[in-house]
């Protein structure tokens, strides 16, 4: 994988957790560094990135709940475009609606592209467990898009 799209996928990942630039961008470029570190200590193959990424994202995942920023704050200089057509809205109120693993298995899967084997090599859980978090995180998103509650 090249650097290139490698810093794709983290700046993807960090925007749709974050939906907050400042945040994004900075979680972004510490997850990279950390990503390329452990790459280059355990002398990985590009094939073990998908993995490295799971785990590293989780890690920030949990440090951003924890500071709590996640105002969406988008603005077109910091180099996020964003269609005028789109509206992050559902996405908003499906973060809000999901647990985390629900939302972390849809964002690593269909937004990144992720595998469930390399999802589930990361996480140490079995790969029915990651089809099981996504299907119901799926299942949440339909919800929230068809403007239904959930549960």
């Amino acid at each position: 994988m090249t650097d290139e799209a490698q810093v794709r996928s983290l700046a993807l990942f960090f925007f749709f957790a974050a939906l907050e630039e400042r945040s994004a961008k900075s979680a972004t470029i510490k997850a990279l560094q950390k990503c390329q570190q452990k790459m280059k200590r355990a002398n990985l193959s590009d094939e073990k990135w998908p993995s490295i990424i799971v785990h590293v994202t989780n890690t920030f995942f949990d440090q951003l709940k924890q500071s709590k920023r996640r105002l969406a704050a988008i603005s077109y200089e910091e180099g996020y475009l964003i269609p005028d057509s789109v509206d992050l809205g559902p996405w908003m109120e499906f973060q809000k609606e999901a647990d985390s693993d629900e939302f972390l298995a849809v964002l690593w899967s269909k937004v990144l592209g992720l595998s469930d084997e390399a999802i589930s090599e990361s996480l140490g859980v079995t790969e029915g467990t990651v089809r099981h978090r996504l299907a119901r995180g799926l299942h949440i998103l339909g919800f929230v898009l068809r403007g239904e509650m959930r549960r």
